[in-house]
């Protein structure tokens, strides 16, 4: 979860069907600013845990952006867009050595 929402790759199309929307609200991310935050914050966190699912996910950008949706509680109007204007990742991504 980023500043609030929480971003969902729905890679089956049964997410809608299993997410309780009496708490939650589900959109479809039609915002390009918005798309490009989610996909920096993906990158960062494959550059932080070296994950190879990010890494697959990032190679078929194209693909998988269209099956992302945006899970926010009701009234709520943040993005990804708020977390990355914040360049914290950018700290976070930095850190401290590990010894």
């Amino acid at each position: 979860m980023s500043a609030g929402v929480a971003y969902v790759l729905d890679m089956t199309g049964v997410f809608p069907v299993r997410c309780n929307t009496e708490l939650v609200e589900l959109q479809r991310i039609d915002d390009p600013d918005e798309m490009e935050a989610v996909r920096t914050i993906i990158a960062w966190h494959g550059k932080k845990t070296r994950s190879w699912r990010a890494a697959q996910v990032l190679a078929e950008w194209s693909r998988m952006q269209r099956r992302f949706w945006r899970v926010l509680p009701h009234g709520t109007a943040t993005s990804a867009c708020d977390y990355v204007d914040t360049h914290l990742y950018r700290t976070e991504l930095i850190g401290t050595p590990r010894h």
